[in-house]
């Protein structure tokens, strides 16, 4: 049973280090659509990582929210922008 326990522990840790690689690769590519002027990619890599990774992080709301504001959705952005 012990040994149920550690194995089950250990998928669980290598899990949350897929998604951290996945979420510090996500951020790395908003950032880089972001920099090269690619803005409406750079808010679906920002809206993957804040609505469906659930990345509690503010730069990252702050950076989707100006990317926003770049491809003129004014309104998200100003939502974004209040959170």
């Amino acid at each position: 049973m012990k040994l149920a326990w550690w194995i089950f522990g250990l998928l669980l840790v290598i899990g949350g280090i897929d998604d951290i690689a996945t979420i510090n690769r996500l951020k790395k590519q908003a950032e880089e659509a972001y920099q090269s002027g690619d803005y409406a990619q750079a808010v679906q890599y920002y809206q993957t990582l804040v609505d469906s990774l659930q990345v509690d992080d503010e730069k990252v709301r702050l950076n989707l929210a100006h990317a926003q504001l770049q491809v003129g959705d004014t309104a998200s952005a100003q939502r974004r922008y209040g959170q």
